[in-house]
């Protein structure tokens, strides 16, 4: 019994020793020698994947202000291509919309007009050109139709100048394949699928035309306001870059878009879960594009296209994704005539269509 006292009076002993000595090293550390009581704070270094894609992305975004003698727009635009002799600056149209002179405030504080070299009011982009004596980088363009329901993305606009310059938010991709039906030729038929990518984070209006950047750093799409609605509180909306290419592409080459269609709606196979394969009794070797709809007199209903058809070739190139498709339309024009091979019912035929 004593043993186990002196023990526990050891202990106890050696454990006021301790206490004493840590007491005794915070009245050191919070204490100077003038008595005054030091604060001392702890800063441990964070760095996530967002923050070094903000770093490494956020001077390839630019301000863009619309300035006529009777308003003044302010929105975003994003550094598309740079070399020694021009910068391309893709943004959204409806900033130009008062037809005013065009400025682009880069993220050095420089601010320099811009020469406008097309619009599209179908996607809302327009391209930009100006000619730097500055250093400017380009973002990497991605590829939107690579991008996963569910991954992160990163929004980035540089609005309003140096006071503002510089917002970030970021999202949450919902589908990167909303389809929004639009009336090109006002006939109140709708004519033309603006696919578009759907991201869980409103876009506010100062930052349309800004980015959307996967965390690999590269610009898989470009935000527009003008897309978002009322209807959809709480969502934001970005032209795909796949579909921006092929926009500036042709506003580069002619200065316009030019726009044919088929009249239907696609689906990649590639994408097509198994069990609709099976709906649609489609072999599961087959590679192609699904008619998921067909737009009443247009021009695959007038031969006879329909919903359940799978697309596989025109004129007589393969057609795997919805990509390559809108990509050899956009090579064509109104009236051309296409050479289309589909398979209905496991029989390959083939039928012209004449494009709108």
């Amino acid at each position: 019994m004593k043993k186990i006292l002196i023990i526990v009076i050891a202990v106890l002993f050696v454990w006021n020793i301790v206490l004493s000595y840590q007491i005794n090293q915070i009245q050191t550390n919070t204490v100077n020698n003038n008595g005054q009581t030091l604060i001392k704070q702890s800063v441990t270094e964070f760095e996530t994947d967002i923050t070094e894609v903000v770093s490494s992305t956020a001077a390839r975004v630019v301000g863009v202000t619309s300035k006529s003698s009777y308003s003044s727009i302010n929105g975003s635009g994003v550094i598309y291509s740079a070399n020694d002799e021009e910068v391309l600056i893709v943004t959204n149209n409806h900033i130009l919309s008062n037809s005013g002179t065009v400025y682009v405030y880069f993220a050095n504080g420089i601010e320099l007009e811009a020469e406008v070299v097309g619009k599209d009011t179908i996607t809302d982009l327009a391209l930009l050109r100006v000619h730097p004596e500055f250093n400017v980088e380009a973002f990497t363009l991605g590829d939107s139709s690579t991008t996963k329901i569910g991954e992160w993305l990163l929004l980035i606009g540089n609005p309003l100048g140096e006071q503002y310059s510089g917002s970030y938010s970021v999202g949450i991709l919902s589908t990167n394949d909303k389809i929004v039906q639009k009336d090109i030729n006002n006939d109140n038929v709708d004519d033309w699928d603006l696919i578009l990518l759907q991201i869980s984070t409103p876009v506010n209006s100062v930052n349309t035309g800004g980015a959307v950047v996967n965390m690999s750093g590269e610009l898989v799409g470009i935000t527009s306001s003008k897309l978002s609605s009322i209807t959809y509180d709480g969502m934001g909306f970005a032209v795909p870059i796949n579909e921006v290419i092929t926009v500036v592409d042709q506003l580069l080459t002619y200065g316009k878009t030019n726009r044919t269609t088929m009249g239907v709606s696609l689906k990649d196979l590639s994408a097509l879960p198994v069990y609709l394969k099976s709906y649609y009794q489609i072999k599961l070797d087959i590679e192609g594009v699904l008619i998921t709809d067909v737009i009443d007199y247009g021009p695959a209903d007038q031969v006879g296209l329909a919903t359940g058809d799978v697309i596989t070739k025109i004129d007589g190139l393969k057609m795997t994704s919805t990509k390559l498709i809108r990509e050899y339309l956009a090579s064509k024009y109104a009236s051309d005539i296409i050479d289309v091979t589909f398979i209905r019912d496991n029989v390959t035929s083939k039928v012209n269509v004449t494009l709108e």
